[in-house]
């Protein structure tokens, strides 16, 4: 019976341990998400700002073409 204890103690600190290791990955995959938060958003700011430029450089073409 004492065997069967022992056994089950350490199940339940092999338990805590994972559960301790699961909350790291967890905060860990958190943080890396928020990151990849950060970079889409500024991926997007760059689309926009790429658009832009693409547009003028088009009005600019348009402009050039006339003078021609």
């Amino acid at each position: 019976m004492d065997n069967y204890f022992g056994a089950f103690g350490q199940y339940i600190s092999m338990f805590g341990h994972l559960k301790n290791w699961f909350g790291q990955f967890s905060r860990i995959f958190g943080q890396i998400s928020k990151m990849f938060g950060q970079l889409s958003k500024n991926f997007g700011q760059n689309h926009e700002n790429f658009g832009h430029l693409t547009k003028c450089w088009s009005e600019e073409g348009q402009k050039n073409e006339q003078y021609r």
